[in-house]
């Protein structure tokens, strides 16, 4: 198999680490930005598309989000199935659907990287509210991590992550929360929609988002922070004859009394092979797309407060 990636950073070596797992003789080659970019063994540089010697059969894009949005234009041309690191783009212009259009125009099979839908914790809770027949009334999602943690070694003031204008904040970073509420209870509508960035941590783009979303028959709620220093991921669902609270962090569900229902083994790196597993089945086309570049669209719209 031969992938060509678009990116070298953290994100990209998981990619990279989960690729080689499912494919060890994989031929990777990498488009980098500058000419001086160091070598790597196992993986062949080029700085341009007409520098490629042979079709990928697929690509990954993986750079910052502020590039997605030119990387798939390009990669595009090249006619082959796309894997795009979320958030899919940093903002959304008309464009960006005109982009949808011509994707799906060309056929080219897209899937969006959103790992935590492959958590055994997630799955098990996606087959219970499928085939549940008791109603919900409430929900209640919250993500809190302390971002100068994320990478110790590095100025986080300095990452992507923590500025405006390279596509950061919070409410792209963990994009995952309002994806996997999506894909767990549906699309909602957004009633409400709070940013800020004014805590201890001190940086330019959002470090707070909440999030009040409505559907047919209950209220949703995603909170979101970067400055909980005991990191807390989890999923509060209130059904009409019991309480599940879903621990993402810890990969278990108790009910409101404290019983343990469901316990995962599963740590988050894992689902980085199951993900890669997934996006070879959709180039072999043994697997539809779970997430693909429209889907993410409509979740990237929530995420921005325009629903």
């Amino acid at each position: 198999m031969i992938v060509l990636i678009e990116g070298l950073g953290s994100i990209s070596r998981k990619h990279i680490s989960a690729l080689r797992n499912s494919q060890p003789n994989v031929k990777l080659y990498a488009l980098r930005s500058k000419a001086a970019s160091p070598s790597e063994e196992g993986i062949i540089n080029i700085y341009d598309y007409n520098q490629l010697t042979e079709k990928p059969d697929f690509i990954i894009i993986s750079n910052i989000t502020q590039r997605h949005r030119v990387s798939v234009e390009n990669a595009i041309k090249l006619g082959v199935p796309i894997m795009i690191e979320k958030p899919v783009l940093p903002s959304l212009t008309a464009a960006d659907f005109d982009l949808n259009e011509r994707i799906k125009s060309l056929g080219i099979k897209t899937y969006v990287a959103c790992n935590l839908r492959f958590l055994n914790v997630l799955q098990f809770l996606k087959k219970h509210l499928d085939e549940s027949t008791v109603g919900i009334n409430e929900v209640n999602v919250y993500c809190g991590s302390y971002f100068p943690d994320w990478r110790p070694k590095r100025d986080y003031k300095t990452m992507y992550s923590a500025q405006k204008g390279e596509g950061g904040g919070i409410h792209l970073e963990l994009i995952h929360e309002m994806d996997y509420t999506s894909w767990l209870f549906g699309i909602p509508t957004i009633l409400n929609f709070t940013t800020s960035s004014r805590s201890t941590i001190d940086i330019e783009a959002a470090d707070y988002a909440h999030y009040l979303l409505d559907y047919p028959k209950f209220i949703a709620t995603i909170t979101l922070n970067f400055y909980r220093k005991e990191i807390k991921r989890t999923i509060e669902v209130i059904f009409e004859d019991r309480t599940w609270i879903v621990d993402l962090v810890k990969g278990n569900i108790h009910d409101g009394l404290g019983k343990l229902i469901y316990q995962s083994g599963q740590q988050v790196i894992e689902t980085y092979d199951v993900q890669m597993r997934h996006m070879i089945d959709i180039v072999k086309g043994k697997s539809e797309s779970l997430n693909t570049f429209e889907d993410s669209l409509e979740v990237l719209k929530l995420s921005l407060g325009n629903a």
